[in-house]
């Protein structure tokens, strides 16, 4: 398993509490932060040692970039990141106590794995999953 050569990029609220979601949520670790100033402008966060996302405050370097104000319209579902964890349910709710919104509560899903949809404190959605797949690796 690999993200070398797709990583998301988010624009964030405020990077700390970002960090901070991320970490307690899914178990991101910060590889990689840019200071400009003292003040975080770029970081990168692993997830089982691989890069899993890349993210900088908004407005950074005058850009005028936000994050997203609401992705909790249904017609806004139209895509996601999708991550692979040991426990939905457990993860949902970890998410859920920091500040996220649950779209969809955990379910069997006919594609056979168990499956959440949310939107985290930025306004992204993440599709949370976890497999009964044989031989699928478990984290």
């Amino acid at each position: 398993m690999s993200s070398r050569l797709l990583t998301p990029h988010l624009t964030v609220k405020n990077v700390a509490d970002s960090k901070h979601f991320y970490t307690e949520v899914f178990g991101f670790q910060v590889r990689h932060e840019n200071l400009k100033e003292g003040v975080p402008v770029h970081v990168e966060m692993s997830y089982h040692n691989e890069l899993a996302i890349m993210f900088v405050p908004e407005n950074v370097a005058n850009s005028g970039t936000l994050a997203p104000a609401s992705f909790t319209d249904a017609k806004q579902r139209t895509a996601y990141q999708y991550i692979y964890v040991n426990n939905v349910d457990a993860t949902v709710k970890r998410a859920q106590a920091l500040g996220a919104t649950v779209l969809q509560q955990p379910y069997d899903a006919p594609w056979g794995d168990r499956f959440t949809l949310m939107v985290d404190i930025n306004g992204y959605h993440w599709g949370i999953a976890q497999t009964h797949e044989p031989g699928f690796p478990t984290f």
